[in-house]
């Protein structure tokens, strides 16, 4: 049959990730790319990679604990031990960090705070001392507001400083929850208020007068807990957190939104609670809120802006490193010296993201779109047996490297006609060697189906970007 026979019907290439229970309804992911929607240019939309890493400062394999940036350098804790370093990756040491979890710190002017759990210290200068609230109690974290630090102790309680003297407590500083009876897991610190997280409430502070110098905000509670505490994270918009109900929320005031509702929410809820890691970094003016699942290998990646510009599109994707698609590279994210820069996952090294680089710190990154089903609906003929020639993919060509494993790139497609099931071998597209000028690629392949849906590998260290598709269609049945 000629290929003017069949119909070139859009394929909606471009898209989030999405796997429903029934997997014939929506089997979708993105892996490793980013969703770039600027509503302009020859498609509303495309994908183009996340950043790849590179090495900013290695040193012993250790566990990390924090990154953070103060005072124009770079803190981590690895193991029992406070470093820092400079622009260069220089690393010194500082001082014992007694503990193994990992640490919340806040900072006001020459001050640097660290809550581990168990204990609180100050860094000063080059001074690392510990100290503690009038009872003996230190909890899990710290946040500065208006000069004062506020931590959370035992129980529902919480102390705050004196002004400006984060380390001197005074013994009728503290006060408890008001709205539940419930332990307090975080303190956070947002747009000139104070959130305290509880395991089933969220109370809004306000800074006020008497002791402690706190006032709870009216209609300030929101009727949600916390269940990983080293999941809330901010943007310039929102603060971002795991729920007891183990969904991700975000609020800019004192109304949480869930935003891990639909597809998401049954894989969110599989994934164990307690140890979830989060964090936010802002890529070509878009805000991420990047979470990273240890028990369950699995990490995730929230776009604020993927949906609002392009409708229809969905605001999650997944990353992952290394050729086995473990869970990312980045465990926890700090922006430094004009630099992204993350803790490398079960080391103490610390690495920086760069547009420019295709590999995790040498390692494959897999880059997987797979996209939504395909039916007869699409040519107004919902049910009906359809036929496919062929599929062309619009990208960016010519990306291959001058040597080295990206000189001559492929690009891996397969399909699914059984409900996303199982899918065939995988056929090579060649995507162009240096200085090559297509943009698009076409792959053959003749097969009936009522429902079929594709997925796209790429395994080189090239650039990829994945703008739109068109596959040949025709109705051959019922």
């Amino acid at each position: 049959m000629a290929l003017s026979t069949y119909n070139a019907v859009p394929l909606r290439l471009v898209g989030a990730s999405g796997a429903h229970r029934d997997s014939s309804y929506s089997n979708q992911e993105t892996m490793n790319y980013r969703i770039e929607a600027h509503g302009s240019g020859s498609h509303p939309a495309l994908l183009t990679p996340w950043p790849g890493s590179k090495s900013f400062s290695t040193r012993s394999a250790t566990k990390p604990r924090g990154i953070y940036a103060w005072s124009g350098k770079v803190y981590k804790i690895s193991d029992q031990t406070l470093y820092s370093y400079d622009s260069l990756g220089t690393e010194t040491t500082i001082g014992t960090i007694a503990g193994t979890g990992r640490c919340v710190m806040a900072d006001y002017r020459e001050n640097l705070i660290i809550a581990t759990g168990d204990k609180w210290y100050q860094l000063t200068g080059s001074t690392l001392t510990e100290f503690s609230s009038p009872d003996g109690t230190q909890g899990n974290s710290v946040a500065f507001l208006s000069k004062y630090a506020i931590f959370d102790g035992s129980g529902q309680t919480y102390w705050v400083s004196d002004f400006g003297d984060p380390d001197s407590i005074q013994s009728n500083n503290f006060a408890e929850g008001e709205s539940n009876g419930d332990d307090l897991q975080r303190i956070y610190a947002f747009k000139e208020r104070v959130y305290m997280f509880g395991e089933k409430s969220i109370e809004t502070y306000t800074i006020g007068t008497g002791n402690p110098p706190l006032t709870k905000a009216v209609n300030g509670t929101m009727a949600t807990g916390l269940s990983d505490i080293h999941t809330v994270a901010n943007s310039i918009n929102y603060v971002y957190f795991r729920a007891t109900d183990g969904l991700v929320y975000r609020f800019s005031s004192n109304q949480p939104i869930n935003i891990t509702s639909g597809y998401l929410a049954q894989k969110f809820q599989s994934y164990n609670k307690g140890n979830a890691v989060a964090w936010t970094a802002e890529f070509d003016g878009v805000f991420y809120y990047v979470i990273n699942f240890p028990d369950n290998n699995a990490t995730w990646a929230f776009s604020e802006k993927a949906g609002e510009l392009s409708p229809g599109v969905n605001d999650w994707i997944q990353l992952s490193s290394g050729s086995d698609k473990d869970r990312y590279i980045g465990e926890m994210y700090v922006r430094a010296f004009n630099k992204d820069l993350v803790e490398k996952k079960g080391s103490g090294d610390i690495l920086e993201l760069d547009y420019t680089t295709y590999t995790d710190d040498g390692d494959t990154v897999v880059r997987v779109r797979e996209t939504a089903p395909i039916h007869g609906g699409l040519l107004g003929q919902e049910g009906a047996r359809l036929e496919m020639s062929w599929i062309t993919i619009v990208l960016k060509k010519g990306a291959g490297t001058a040597s080295g494993d990206g000189v001559d790139p492929r690009l891996y497609i397969q399909g699914s006609f059984d409900g996303s099931n199982s899918y065939s071998n995988q056929d090579e597209l060649e995507i162009g060697r240096t200085g090559e000028s297509m943009i698009k690629v076409t792959w053959y392949h003749v097969e009936s189906f009522y429902e079929a849906a594709f997925k796209i590998t790429g395994y080189d260290p090239v650039f990829v970007s994945l703008h739109g598709a068109s596959i040949g269609l025709k109705v051959v049945g019922d």
